[in-house]
């Protein structure tokens, strides 16, 4: 049984060439490279992308996205206590919601932060990482969740973020979050 096979059947996804992995996302999701094939552009080395495939006729829809980046870190030295916990997701959220041509201001104004915990796992390798969440409704019943997890041990903060449909039930984008663990820290450099 091939390590792939054994982590499908756990619900647990390989993220960065098996460097970290995250569970909760379902079955038959596309991965990054089925996702280029749609996009046709590349996605970068710090992100990995799942995408809910989509039925026979369902193609004026847009389907539900995860996205798991790793990026510099949004706060760095004194500022990080003085911020307060809530400032990471909010500064991702702009970034995202600028990438995506929204109003990154309206969006910033109706955004509601939600409480969300460090995944144990990362809490446990790197004892100083902190974790922020905010949601923001995009219209049409569709809602962008980001989740941070900010990682002192190496300076980058991991953001799983997802705009999802109205109708999918399918994922839980905070339940997934908390299941993300780095295996391989020399993922980071």
């Amino acid at each position: 049984v091939s390590v792939r096979t054994m982590a499908d059947r756990a619900g647990v996804r390989p993220l960065f060439g098996g460097a970290a992995h995250i569970g909760g996302i379902p079955p038959g999701w596309w991965d990054t490279e089925r996702y280029m094939d749609v996009a046709r552009h590349p996605v970068p080395d710090n992100q990995e992308i799942l995408v809910e495939p989509l039925l026979e006729g369902a193609d004026r829809e847009k389907p539900s996205i995860v996205f798991i980046d790793l990026q510099e870190s949004v706060i760095t030295g004194d500022r990080k206590d003085a911020c307060g916990a809530t400032l990471p997701a909010m500064e991702h959220l702009a970034d995202i919601a600028d990438r995506m041509e929204f109003d990154v201001n309206a969006l910033r104004n109706t955004a509601t932060v939600l409480p969300v915990a460090v995944p144990a796992a990362l809490l446990q390798d790197d004892p100083g990482a902190n974790a922020s969440m905010v949601s923001v409704d995009l219209g049409g019943g569709r809602a962008l969740t980001v989740c941070v997890a900010q990682l002192p041990r190496c300076t980058t903060d991991l953001v799983v973020s997802a705009v999802l449909r109205p109708q999918d039930q399918s994922i839980d984008i905070t339940g997934a979050f908390l299941t993300v663990r780095i295996s391989d820290w020399s993922l980071f450099g």
